[in-house]
Parts: structure tokens; sequence; C-alpha cells
């Protein structure tokens, strides 16, 4: 199908899409347009990487605001994939009329300057922020894209996710009904994840790049059947596979498990990568990094030596500065070689010739080195193949016995994606968006939050809510306990008529935020973490006090967790400094988190 064919969207939209090279749509695109999505339907898109998903999103937006005259939000997981589409959408959309808005950061504040988007670009916990704010344009939104939706998988951003989508369609649909469109990695039960949101299911294994695994080990790459030498000129492995490639001309990706290591290799392959690089152009990009801040960082630096020689180091401590100035070296194929964790795979659009997956193991607080998900195995090697450039792209895992070869073939290579579960029955999750929707007044009963609960995910795919109805009791009274919600036990009749049985009085728990409380949910702050800080301050008149006081209390809060891991020299002296400021520490006994230094 033509993009000229889509009769549905506006010519000046289609002109706009045509000068930008896209002419025709690719399988899943048409099989997206065949199944209603300019009919305002709501799909889930369940495609590799790279597979052109986000166009399909695209299509979607244009259709949206252009048509009916309504928002739509478009939902990241990362802060960095969220600037990556919002300079894309300004650059293309804005010349139409179309107002793009990105809002990241700052949970407390309503950024109504947002009224006047027509594409509105958050994170899940930043949209989440907004409906607690009352934000007044969420009657407006047409359409939500969730990027990346399975996620809801994820442990730590998951249930916000989750309650985000199911707080949407409650507040929404009470009105009117708006279209959402979840774009999400090949999944085991994307049926499932359609079925919850009353989508249909677009499935595609469609790959406009040919994408060829292999496993190395022992200077050999085995792809199935076929073999790969690799010339020992190095004395480590990276080293070598690294040579091989860029001799061939081809860029590399290289991922590993955490931000130590990806700074590590980077300035270990620098001697590699220098032969291959045009150090002029790589020495002013050397410069723009080190000069990112006001003042150079020790990390900056590390970067800007990185640079010089044609490596960059790639995570989630870099500011944005630096990242769009690796992300556009390496997509203009002027920096060689990219180290990175495994979050610039989710979503951002960087391709490259080669993908080097060196660790397959991650370290996993309280459970020490465990295996990879088969899906985030998945969105890694799916940056491999640049479009227009490559006719196939190479992804190699690292084996670290042979042993591990037939392992990593079987359990990443030929295995299925994992299927996605529901996070949402942990405690911690539970009391803070309990408390949310009690504040912003979306329940006010407990049977209304039992009525909310069962339009989640979690219930869709439990079905039995036994468990969770109660924690949430449990909940309910630790936040009645905190002081952060009044509760107060009303009777009902739930029969009508002027007899009526001795059984139908009921009991009902009528729920109010205090101003604690909405200003807790509001601040978006664990309520742990908030009980902790008011039980600290009773303290403080009969206390001394001064900044250790507030230090101490603050290294407790959950927000702080993971906490940072001590070596063996260090605990001397936190016992030494715990000790002589013994008398200045307000927080609690009982609320110390002793791990916290100990």
């Amino acid at each position: 199908m033509n993009v000229s064919e889509i009769t549905q969207l506006p010519k000046t939209a289609l002109d706009a899409l045509e000068a930008e090279g896209i002419t025709k749509l690719n399988p899943p695109q048409v099989m997206a347009v065949d199944a209603g999505l300019l009919d305002s339907k709501s799909l889930v898109i369940a495609a590799p990487t790279a597979s052109g998903k986000t166009f399909i999103a695209e299509m979607a937006i244009l259709n949206t605001v252009l048509n009916k005259h309504k928002k739509a939000v478009y939902i990241v997981p990362l802060k960095a994939l969220g600037s990556e589409k919002y300079e894309e959408f300004k650059e293309r959309y804005e010349p139409l009329g179309i107002k793009v808005g990105i809002s990241m950061g700052d949970y407390d504040s309503k950024d109504l300057w947002l009224e006047s988007r027509d594409i509105i670009i958050v994170t899940s916990e930043k949209l989440d922020s907004l409906m607690r704010h009352k934000v007044p344009w969420v009657d407006e939104i047409g359409l939500v894209v969730i990027d990346e939706i399975h996620l809801l998988n994820d442990i730590s951003r998951g249930p916000t996710l989750e309650v985000t989508i199911t707080r949407l369609r409650d507040l929404i649909e009470r009105k009117n009904s708006f279209q959402i469109l979840g774009l999400s990695a090949t999944i085991s039960n994307a049926t499932e994840l359609a079925q919850w949101l009353d989508a249909e299911l677009v499935k595609s294994d469609y790959r406009p790049i040919e994408l060829k695994k292999g496993v190395y080990f022992d200077g050999k790459v085995k792809y199935g059947n076929e073999k790969e030498t690799i010339k020992q000129e190095h004395d480590g492995d990276l080293e070598n596979v690294v040579e091989h490639c860029l001799k061939d001309g081809k860029q590399l990706l290289i991922f590993v498990n955490s931000r130590r290591s990806a700074e590590a290799q980077a300035e270990k392959l620098r001697k590699v990568a220098e032969k291959y690089t045009n150090l002029k152009f790589a020495g002013e990009l050397s410069l723009e990094a080190k000069e990112a801040l006001k003042s150079s960082t020790k990390q900056c630096r590390r970067l800007a030596k990185c640079l010089e020689k044609g490596t960059a180091f790639h995570h989630a401590g870099l500011v944005q500065k630096q990242r769009k100035l690796i992300e556009d070296s390496f997509k203009s194929r002027s920096l060689k070689v990219i180290c990175a964790t495994p979050t610039l795979a989710m979503g951002v659009n960087l391709p490259s010739a080669v993908v080097v997956i060196k660790d397959i193991m991650r370290y996993v607080g309280g459970y020490g080195m465990r295996p990879i998900p088969v899906l985030e195995y998945e969105q890694m090697a799916g940056r491999a193949g640049r479009p227009k450039y490559d006719t196939e792209g190479i992804a190699i895992a690292f084996a670290r016995s042979p042993n591990d070869i037939d392992q990593i073939f079987d359990n990443y290579i030929y295995a299925d994606t994992e299927k996605i579960f529901s996070k949402l029955a942990l405690e911690p999750v539970l009391r803070m968006h309990i408390l949310s929707l009690i504040a912003t007044g979306h329940v006010y009963t407990e049977d209304q939050l039992n009525e909310f609960m069962e339009k989640t995910f979690y219930a869709h795919q439990y079905t039995d809510l036994t468990d969770l109805r109660h924690k949430m009791k449990k909940m309910l009274h630790l936040l009645w306990k905190y002081g952060l919600v009044e509760m107060e036990t009303v009777g009902d009749i739930k029969e009508q008529g002027l007899f009526v049985s001795a059984n139908a009085y009921v009991e009902k728990s009528k729920l109010k935020a205090t101003p604690l409380g909405y200003r807790v949910a509001q601040m978006y702050i664990d309520p742990e973490t908030a009980n902790l800080f008011v039980e600290s301050m009773k303290n403080t008149d009969e206390k001394k006090i001064n900044e250790f006081s507030f230090l101490h209390l603050i290294v407790n809060a959950l927000e702080l967790y993971p906490q940072l891991r001590l070596r063996k020299d260090d605990y001397e002296g936190i016992h030494e400094k715990m000790a002589r400021y013994e008398e200045f520490m307000i927080v609690p006994e009982k609320l110390v988190t002793y791990d916290t230094y100990m």
C-alpha cells in the first residue's frame, strides 16, 4: 500500500510524509490500517524491533489531531526515548500546525501549558502525576499510544503503567471513547494483553533487514550450522571481534550489564577503534562532550577521552546533550563503537550493523547473577541492521564456556519470549496508588476501590482477587494509621421498597484523603517515606539538629533504594561517623533502616 492511498488522512499530512521519504507502508503497517487503525479502533501491535511500529502510531496521531481535533498522548518508558520522539515529531509535524509538547520530570507540577499542545509526550510516571494534579485536559484525549507496553512486566515501572492505563480508561470512557494503541515487542501472551484493552491484535514477524544471530567463543562465531573465524590479533576476545567488524566497515553496539562496565569497555577499545576513526572530527566531538556541563566532571573527561579515539559509552548517567551527541555521531557513522547498558535497546532509534551482547548474566540485588530475560535479548539483538545501509544485521552473544554455546542457542536464539505478568499486587505499589486514587477522588468507598482493581491487567490475568483485596485492606489500614486517609463506616440499604429484609443493611467504608495524604500523593512520595519524615520531624524540638540530621533522614527514605554497596574498608569509617553524630539523629530507632550504613 502506498502512503498516497491512505484516504483517511488529509493531503497536507500525506505530502509531509512523502517529503520525508515515506512513500510505502510495510506489512505490519498495512495490517494495522486493515485492522481499523484509522477508524479509531484500539490495537496492540506486537512486532520485532525496527518493524515500523512508530509510524503506525504516527498515522493514528495524525488522524486524531487533524480529523478528530483531539489530543494524542504518547507514553514512553525512558526520558531519552521521549526526547527523541519529541525532536522527530516537532520537526515533521509542527509545519502542519500541530503543536508538540514534552513533560518528563517535576512530579509536583500541573504543567498547565500542555493544554495548548496537540501531541503530549510523557513517561507513565509523569502522566500519573499529572492526573494526581487533576489536569483539565484529560477529557480532550482521543488517543493514547503506549510505547514498549510489554514493560507492564517490569517490577519497577509496570505497576504505575498499569494503574495509569486503567485510570485513563476509567476517566475518559465515563464521558467519551478514546483509542489505545499499544506498541510491543513480540511476546507470548500478546492476545491476553489485547483482550484486556478491548483491542485488536496485530502480530507480525516482519523485519526490514534480515537478522543473523550467533554465539562467539574461543575465536569463532557459530551461526547455526555456519561458523566464522575471528583472527586473534589482541589478548581480549572483545577487541578481536571489534577489530574484525571494523575492518569490514561495520559499526558496533556492545551491550554490557552495568554502567561501570560500559565505561571500562569503551576505554579498553580505544586503541582498536583509533585506526578506523577520523581523529580530527573525533577531537571536535571529544571537546563538545567535555564541555557539556559548566564544570567538567570526571565522567565528562572520561567520555571525552573515549570519543577522541572513536568509542563512547552510553548509559542513563549521561546528560541529554552528551547522549544526543553520541547518538547523532553514531547515526552519521562518524562514531564507530558504543558500549551501552540495555536501556539503549528500549525504543531509541539507533541501529547498528553489528550488535554484541557481551553479558547474558546480570546482577540482581539480593539474588546474585541471573540470566537476562529472552525479551531483553531480543530487544538488544533487534538493534542489528541499518536500513538503507545493510542487507543483514548481525547479533553476537558471548559465551563464557563451551557448554554456554548450546545453552544460548536453546534459551535465547531459538526460544520464545516470556509471557508478561502484572506486578500490581506488590504492597509498596498498592499503598502509593491506593492513596492516589483516594486523594484525587477517583474512588470514594472501598467498594469503588475494588471495582477499579477489577479493571486492571492483574484482575484480567488472575480473576480471583481474594489475595489482592486482603492486601488492599491492609494498605488502607496502614494509610489510616499514618494519618493519610480518613475511613468512616457508614450504613446503606442495598434493597429498594417499603419492606426490606434485615440483612439488606450493609456497612461501607467511606474514604477521604487528609490534607497530608493529598499532598503526599501529589508529591509522588511513598506513604512509608511520608510517615518516616513526619515521625522524625516530631523529634526536632528535643534533639540537636545539624546537616547530618537531615542527611541521615533522607538516606532512610525508600526512594533511595537500592542503596549503594559498601566496601569492607568503608565500615569502620561509617561506624565512627554514626557514633560521633548519634545525638543529632532524629529518625526514631524503630524506623531506621540499618542496612543504610551496615
